[in-house]
């Protein structure tokens, strides 16, 4: 199971899934079958918004923090943007921004 995971590059539920469709349907139920998940909050341009705003302190539109965090990234998305997200995908965003 880790080798099927590792080379497909998915979780182990997927491979589940997998498995009960192709019992269920046959091997022709795979391709048949939608795999489609969310849309991603993070889009291009929304991407690269954030970033220019992230490359100035939050106090000059604003905010009190010295510095963007995750809570504040939050506050920000949840006032100007109305998207809500956790902490932790804040903190995410903020790092893949950083890094690119």
């Amino acid at each position: 199971m880790t080798d099927v995971c590792e080379m497909f590059n998915v979780t182990r539920e997927s491979v589940r899934i997998w498995r009960n469709i192709v019992l269920s349907k046959g091997p022709g139920g795979l391709v048949s079958h939608s795999f489609r998940g969310r849309q991603p909050q993070l889009t291009p341009s929304l991407k690269k918004q954030l970033t220019k705003i992230m490359a100035k302190p939050p106090h000059r539109i604003g905010y009190k923090k010295p510095r963007w965090s995750g809570k504040l990234l939050v506050l920000y998305l949840q006032n100007e943007h109305n998207i809500t997200i956790s902490i932790r995908t804040a903190q995410l965003w903020m790092k893949m921004i950083r890094d690119q």
